[in-house]
């Protein structure tokens, strides 16, 4: 049988939401879909769990690294191990939604040009019980982009996410994914690096459900790291053929988000060290926005912003704030018209 799509599943102990992702997976398999599953060297009981769902889904191929050879390694050989024309990147503990599956074949099917399918998605809670974003993406209608730099116009940093993805192969394999190795973004460099020259598609509907919930990621600052090499990655696009304001739009959804990572960082903890410290002044050093904002928020102690997060957490104050925050936001919007 011929596999038009492939959803490869990197994972490294995700014992604890795969039997999830599977779930939402499986019960959606047609003709021409399988699921390979490239384990990063798991210890817990990851593989056993695999092999339960062999034994029901024969289109379930497993494979486990000898050793971790970190995320992006381990997602470049998710996309090398996989058998389809397209390969759709997905997290082990995410799900994807009803649906989901056929509406990505059927864009396949009727696009036989496609590099790229993007999906959109919603976030919700760890447990997946409360939705805390309905769509990351408002744009409400599919959308074929002739060109990678409406696309990149379109999804911006969106597909950071890597379970929004769906990738033809053959084009991940002729691109040199090994120089996004150690970036923490392999897909999102090799996307950006593929697409000149190829149309793709946006699914406006949410199929992909993001789990969230990820303090480890904030622990010793590791996220501003992240951005700065996301930051260098988006900065190349030029040089790829892209616009410089599609190239521009997409940096400044990474600056809006600097003062939250930076407060999250904080909250866990982080202390700046001189060596974090000079390479996020490195990456950002071009934009007015960091000395006049940024660069306090992270000089501040960690003990200041859990003070006001124990102050936040009191009612009466909380309410305050919200009730102030409606206020400017609406004094402001009255200002624009």
């Amino acid at each position: 049988m011929e596999i038009k799509l492939s959803i490869a599943i990197p994972t490294y102990n995700g014992v604890q939401a795969i039997r999830e992702t599977l779930d939402s997976i499986v019960s959606q398999l047609e003709e021409g879909v399988e699921i390979v599953v490239s384990d990063n060297a798991s210890t817990d009981g990851t593989a056993e769990i695999i092999r339960e769902y062999q034994a029901m889904y024969p289109l379930i191929r497993y494979f486990c690294n000898d050793e971790n050879v970190g995320a992006d390694r381990n997602f470049d050989l998710a996309v090398r191990r996989a058998k389809g024309e397209y390969v759709w990147l997905f997290s082990d503990d995410d799900k994807i939604a009803a649906g989901g599956i056929r509406k990505v074949m059927s864009v396949l099917q009727a696009h036989s040009d496609l590099a790229v399918v993007f999906i959109n998605y919603a976030v919700y809670s760890s447990d997946l019980r409360k939705c805390l974003k309905e769509r990351v993406l408002e744009k409400k209608n599919d959308l074929y982009c002739e060109n990678a730099d409406r696309f990149l116009a379109v999804v911006k940093i969106a597909p950071v996410f890597v379970s929004s993805n769906v990738i033809r192969r053959a084009l991940w394999e002729q691109t040199n994914s090994e120089f996004y190795i150690g970036t923490n973004w392999i897909h999102y460099g090799t996307m950006l690096s593929l697409l000149p020259g190829h149309p793709s598609y946006y699914v406006s509907f949410p199929y992909v459900l993001l789990r969230s919930g990820g303090l480890r990621w904030k622990r010793d600052g590791i996220q501003l790291i992240y951005g700065c090499e996301l930051i260098k990655i988006i900065r190349e696009c030029p040089k790829l053929g892209y616009s410089t304001h599609s190239t521009r739009e997409a940096l400044n959804v990474m600056l809006h988000s600097l003062p939250m990572t930076i407060i999250g960082c904080k909250l866990e903890g982080l202390s700046v060290t001189r060596l974090l410290l000079g390479k996020i002044v490195k990456h950002y050093a071009h934009y007015p926005s960091f000395w006049i904002r940024d660069l306090a928020l992270l000089l501040l102690p960690s003990i200041f912003y859990k003070l006001v997060w124990e102050l936040y957490k009191i009612p009466l104050l909380r309410n305050f704030y919200k009730r102030s925050k409606f206020l400017i936001q609406h004094k402001w919007i009255r200002k624009q018209l």
